[in-house]
């Protein structure tokens, strides 16, 4: 199947590139700061939305690209649906 351990890493980092690149085609992320600015909000405040309230609902659910937090564009939409801000 493969010729070496190196060959079958090299396969399976290939799979997750495209899976990747398949995920930022289909949907668009954006940053901390950009997404502060679409909901017009603070830093301070999108992190508050992300942890769980006191009845245990996170307002604002992120992904991490690489190590850093995004938010998708359907999650800004569905917040601002929400709370319409």
């Amino acid at each position: 199947m493969w010729a070496s351990e190196q060959d079958f890493i090299n396969s399976i980092r290939q799979v997750i590139r495209e899976e990747l690149a398949s995920i930022k085609e289909e949907e668009e992320f954006f940053t901390i700061k950009e997404t502060c600015e679409k909901l017009k909000i603070s830093e301070p405040t999108l992190h508050r939305w992300r942890k769980p309230g006191k009845d245990g609902e996170i307002i604002l659910r992120g992904t991490r690209i690489g190590s850093s937090p995004r938010f998708s564009k359907k999650e800004i939409e569905r917040v601002l649906l929400m709370n319409r801000l």
